[in-house]
């Protein structure tokens, strides 16, 4: 199977394991990830956006300084601008955040479904796609050039101001 097919396979199983959206930050630097796909609500993106909640949400804050998942409930007494309640205002119940470093690289998963809490088995295989997906793109310039291509084209490009 090539890259490509691996990459956007992954992607596919992570959009399933997350039926109320997905946030996946690749390879995040001073500038922010290197790629960024999500599949959560546009109405909540433009949103959080607009209000600058990156700055403020306990999930972000969380997943620079950690490794492993964390429930959003759990993160509720470290959220005094109430990001977690305005994200279920949009539709995104019970979420989870995953962070992973190897290779000297982070990776960032913000996961959500509206039916339940998520289960631990269940964050553990997202976060074996998180993984696979991390190190299928590890190493910059190293990418095939057609692959970064493709992936910057799927990648949600931010504002670096």
């Amino acid at each position: 199977m090539s890259d490509r097919l691996k990459i956007a396979s992954a992607l596919a199983d992570l959009a399933e394991a997350t039926p109320g959206g997905f946030a996946l930050g690749l390879h995040i630097g001073l500038r922010g990830p290197m790629f960024l796909f999500t599949t959560f609500p546009l109405k909540w993106l433009s949103y959080y956006t607009e209000q600058g909640l990156q700055l403020r949400d306990p999930a972000v804050a969380w997943s620079l300084t950690n490794s492993g998942y964390v429930q959003w409930r759990d993160l509720a007494a470290q959220d005094p601008a109430g990001v977690i309640a305005l994200a279920r205002e949009y539709g995104l119940t019970h979420g989870a955040t995953l962070a992973l470093v190897a290779g000297g690289s982070r990776t960032v998963v913000g996961v959500c479904r509206n039916d339940r809490e998520y289960l631990d088995a269940e964050l553990t295989r997202i976060g074996d796609v998180a993984n696979a997906l991390h190190m299928a793109t590890l190493g910059r310039g190293s990418l095939p050039a057609e692959l970064e291509l493709d992936l910057t084209r799927m990648s949600i490009r931010l504002s670096q101001g």
